[in-house]
């Protein structure tokens, strides 16, 4: 069942976003050892089901 969660234009394209994001680092990288490859996925799917669509790469945590 997925969520309605309040969303944003990103950029200048119109493309709608959830206003809460994922923010990914942590999941490869950055806060120390990579996290379990099948539990990422899973946390992944289940932030995708709660109505979250602004998945943010690490590369770009930086610029936030």
């Amino acid at each position: 069942m997925s969520a309605q969660l309040p969303s944003r234009t990103l950029g200048y394209h119109g493309l709608e976003v959830s206003a809460i994001g994922l923010g990914c680092m942590g999941m490869s990288f950055g806060y120390g050892p990579a996290g379990d490859e099948q539990e990422m996925i899973k946390l992944i799917h289940q932030a995708v089901e709660e109505g979250i669509t602004f998945l943010i790469p690490p590369k770009y945590m930086d610029l936030m």
